[in-house]
């Protein structure tokens, strides 16, 4: 076994939708990829106006569930 290899399995990041300059909302939560490039889960999602006044929150969408 080669110790000196270092595999990523999975990642998470944090997104949110401020590049796009027609939203009504603004949205962020953590994404976790899988190895496989695909969507895990989000996480700790938040919806809010766009002068920061929270609208909504989730805690976890697993994909594929």
């Amino acid at each position: 076994m080669n110790k000196n290899k270092v595999q990523v399995v999975a990642a998470t990041y944090q997104v949110n939708n401020d590049h796009d300059d027609n939203r009504e909302y603004r949205i962020s939560a953590s994404v976790r990829i899988g190895a496989d490039n695909t969507v895990e889960s989000i996480d700790a999602g938040v919806v809010s106006t766009l002068d920061g006044h929270s609208v909504a929150t989730f805690r976890r969408y697993m994909g594929g569930v």
